[in-house]
């Protein structure tokens, strides 16, 4: 469950109720609005439906009245589909009236569940058009209203360059009509909007400066209710930036706010974030158990279902925590009865999962595996009508860990009952867990059916052996899929191991050699067992979890006395799972063989950023990060393209742009190369991106959202920064760009897991694109350029080369080249060996010393 933050939308919310309230032509509409004012809004509704009923043929104004505000009632319930349809309806009828004024309010309402549910071009079509009948008829506060609503598609679409122009406009306008009676709250809406932006950016002191800057105005323009809800959200921003003291104090000032103004659901509402900030960062329970409590009796004092829900869950996790059982799951007990009462299909899922964990704590194996996956069940039945995973943040906290208790359930009953098929039941959560993360994290994608079964998936065959791991609620597991079949081992507490992964990955981060004891603990912790040793060499997939992520498993030695590392015995590649890589070889086969006119190779490299326009939100971004320029990219890559035989499209400076990287993403290339920055900000709520030039349409801010939503047709898209192999902060396995890749249509990429520097780099790239352009298959090619400069005296270091990681699998992107016999006789053939003395010698095989 998500703490509240002023949502963008909450102005377009606010304009509906406005417009439910214009005086309707007939009686009945008189009715239904009376009942609509007092807040009986299920009764309002189905007066509104027997006005367009009765009125559709002999009075369309009416009707189409009653439709659009159904759609607005609607859309206050979240009924998304239905409002959608009321909207319609009433749309169609608008436009046959000729009343543009109606026409564009009903256009703005149609946006909302439009957004809801995904349909963001729908959205931003009806807003345009809105938008421009507000502009043609002069209604400032109608055009304040669409700027604001607009920004805030952008902001959900990852646009934020464009989001901080169309909020600062807004500002602006309501800025120009000051003596209006509207004026001062619009300006306050614009810019808490402008900070909402700000945090997705992870400028959260950007941010919380705005907010202090409404905080401190002047009451004349600034309402003790508005102040409270900016201080309010100012408390969860100190909570982001690790200050719960300070945090703390702003929830107890509001709550003091809020009491005075007799605003229960503010206060209840204040008395959670408190709670949650007590409990969860400053363990101070017993202060924790009172706040949650009084938020708890205050919502329901006053039936705020949605509180109650939100109450009722965090309290029964609390007492969860204590051992206070019976407590607790009279807690869930009646969040389950409040959810079920409500319709709350995300409060239905929070309180099976306490129920769930409550089984499990007593011992009942059986009922906690029940109650998880009727809690499974839920979650997924949400998720289906997400259109956009950003819909997900009104979930009741992260999915992952209900997915992580069934497995772990499983597992345990697996020791009970080895024969039970509990380590297939297991399986098959891991990979609806993983499937899950996918389809949050990149949208619901045609390809992506349902995870596959354990037998399903032995039955297709992944080829190559493959090794997937999950983080169950307390201990990691793993399979090991291959001829023999699926065989689970519980490698015991995943603690210590994530702790031992982090701790090599940060050595790797900062340059440094790792304990030959720390490569071997690891091994020890994710390979025993395996019997990886009898496996003939050749490919091997790994399939990763969590923080595993960043482990090079290349490094890890093969058990047994003096063993080789895993990467001189296999050419290793990542996958986010076994289901995911049986999903992109159907993909493949379903395209077909490779397109003769592919392009060879398509690059951007050094694209011009917009690093001094320090109202751009790349300059934002690029100060954060501290980017520094990439003088030797264009060349580079002009280098690279070399290697590949072809036809080549280069893009460097301004023509590296967005506008061009998505015109072209169809267009079938072999590689796409992209050097360029990457960020990724593991920040819970932050995000990954590419940063290209901006265009004339795009803002250069490319996201994994974004990324995934293109048709981009590449066998091999190589990302040729830092850290690009990362998860961003949203969670889930597949967050990273890598993922957003494979989901828009390349067949593998390549990526980075740490900063390398620019001469390691180059000296890498020259050795993979030296292998792929002889005719070596990416992965292939990988392992070799690996194993080659693990070799070398100069460039052995773990993190000169470790860092680079395959995710996918693709085909080879040339043809295999093999040198053709045409000597003739003795002087042909000493020629030929001094051609290829010379060959060798002036060949990018061999590294020339130089030191990073």
């Amino acid at each position: 469950m998500k703490e509240r933050a002023p949502l963008p939308i909450a102005a377009a919310l606010a304009l509906a109720a406005l417009w439910a309230a214009l005086p309707l032509p007939a009686q009945t509409l008189d009715d239904a609005r009376q009942l609509h004012r007092a807040g009986a809004s299920r009764e309002a509704l189905a007066a509104y439906d027997r006005v367009a009923e009765e009125r559709a043929a002999t009075d369309p104004a009416a009707a189409a009245a009653a439709r659009n505000n159904a759609c607005v009632i609607h859309n206050g319930f979240g009924e998304y589909e239905e409002a959608l349809r009321a909207c319609e309806q009433a749309l169609t009828l608008r436009r046959g009236l000729g009343d543009e004024l109606r026409l564009a309010r009903t256009l703005n309402n149609l946006a909302i569940p439009q957004q809801n549910l995904g349909d963001y071009d729908g959205a931003r079509s009806s807003l345009l058009e809105a938008l421009e009948i507000n502009t043609r008829l002069d209604d400032p506060l109608a055009r304040v209203l669409n700027l604001s609503n607009l920004g805030a598609l952008a902001t959900l679409r990852g646009r934020y360059g464009e989001a901080l122009e169309l909020h600062l406009e807004a500002g602006d306008l309501a800025a120009a009509h000051a003596e209006k009676p509207w004026s001062a709250e619009q300006r306050v809406v614009a810019t808490i909007n402008r900070g909402v932006v700000l945090e997705r950016l992870g400028a959260f002191r950007e941010a919380l400066e705005l907010y202090r800057g409404l905080v401190q105005a002047p009451p004349t323009d600034l309402t003790d209710r508005r102040r409270a809800q900016l201080k309010l959200n100012s408390g969860v921003i100190y909570r982001n930036l690790g200050d719960p003291v300070r945090a703390v104090r702003e929830f107890e000032e509001v709550a003091a706010i809020f009491r005075e103004l007799q605003d229960p659901d503010g206060l209840s509402n204040a008395l959670l974030n408190l709670g949650l900030a007590l409990h969860l960062d400053l363990e101070r329970w017993p202060e924790a158990e009172a706040a949650y409590r009084e938020a708890l009796a205050i919502a329901t004092r006053h039936d705020n279902r949605p509180e109650m829900i939100q109450d009722l869950f965090y309290l029964g996790h609390f007492l969860l925590e204590r051992g206070r059982l019976a407590e607790a799951e009279r807690m869930y007990e009646r969040c389950l009865e409040v959810a079920e009462a409500s319709g709350s299909t995300e409060g239905r899922w929070s309180a099976l999962s306490g129920l769930g964990d409550i089984a499990a704590a007593r011992g009942d194996l059986a009922l906690a595996a029940r109650r998880l996956g009727e809690a499974i069940d839920q979650i997924e039945t949400v998720g289906a009508g997400l259109g956009e995973p950003s819909l997900a943040g009104g979930f009741f906290g992260e999915k992952r860990p209900v997915y992580a208790a069934a497995a772990q359930v499983e597992a345990d009953r697996h020791r009970a009952d080895p024969d039970g098929g509990h380590d297939e039941r297991a399986f098959s959560i891991a990979q609806r867990a993983k499937a899950r993360a996918l389809l949050d994290a990149l949208g619901d994608r045609r390809w992506i059916a349902a995870p596959l079964t354990a037998e399903e998936l032995a039955d297709g065959g992944t080829g190559r052996p493959l090794l997937e791991y999950f983080l169950a609620e307390r201990d990691l597991l793993r399979w090991t899929l291959g001829p023999g079949g699926l065989e689970m081992s519980n490698l015991g507490p995943a603690a210590g191991i994530t702790e031992r992964t982090l701790r090599l990955y940060r050595l790797l981060e900062e340059g440094e050699a790792p304990p030959p004891e720390l490569v071997g603990d690891l091994a020890a912790d994710l390979l025993s067992g395996a019997r990886l040793e009898s496996v003939a060499p050749g490919g091997l997939h790994v399939a990763p979890d969590g923080l595993l992520d960043r482990l090079p498993f290349e490094m890890l030695p093969l058990t047994g006395e003096g063993a080789a590392a895993l990467g001189d015995r296999f050419d290793v590649s990542y996958v986010p799972s076994a289901s995911t890589l049986v999903w992109l070889r159907e993909r493949r086969s379903r395209r077909g063989g490779p397109d003769p006119a592919a392009v060879a190779l398509r690059g951007f490299a050094a694209p011009e950023l917009p690093l001094d326009d320090k109202g751009s939100a790349i300059a934002r971004i690029g100060e954060r990060f501290s980017l520094p320029p990439l003088p030797a990219a264009a060349a580079g890559l002009e280098t690279l393209a070399l290697r590949i035989p072809g036809r080549r499209r280069l893009h460097t400076g301004g023509d590296a742009n967005e506008d061009v990287f998505r015109a072209t993403a169809p267009e079938s290339a072999r590689i796409v190369h992209l050097a360029t920055h990457t960020v990724v900000d593991e920040r819970p709520g932050r995000g990954a991106a590419v940063l290209l030039a901006p265009g004339a349409e795009h803002d250069g801010i490319l996201e994994p959202r974004e990324i995934a939503g293109l048709d981009h047709r590449a066998r091999l898209t190589v990302l040729a920064s830092c850290r690009s192999a990362l998860e961003s902060g949203s969670g889930g396995s597949l967050s990273a760009l890598t993922g957003a890749f494979l989901a828009a249509g390349s067949e593998a990429v390549v990526a980075t897991l740490w900063d390398v520097g620019d001469t390691a780099t180059a000296a890498f790239m020259e050795q993979f694109y030296y292998r792929l352009g002889r005719g070596a298959e990416p992965a292939v090619a990988l392992a070799e350029t690996k194993r080659r400069l693990r070799r070398d005296r100069d460039w052995g270091a773990p993190h000169l080369w470790a860092g680079y990681v395959l995710v996918g699998e693709a085909p080879a992107v040339a043809p295999r080249r093999f040198p053709g016999p045409r000597a003739i006789g003795v002087g042909g053939l000493l020629i030929a060996a001094v051609l290829i003395a010379l060959a060798w010698r002036l060949r990018p095989d061999r590294l020339s010393r130089r030191r990073e």
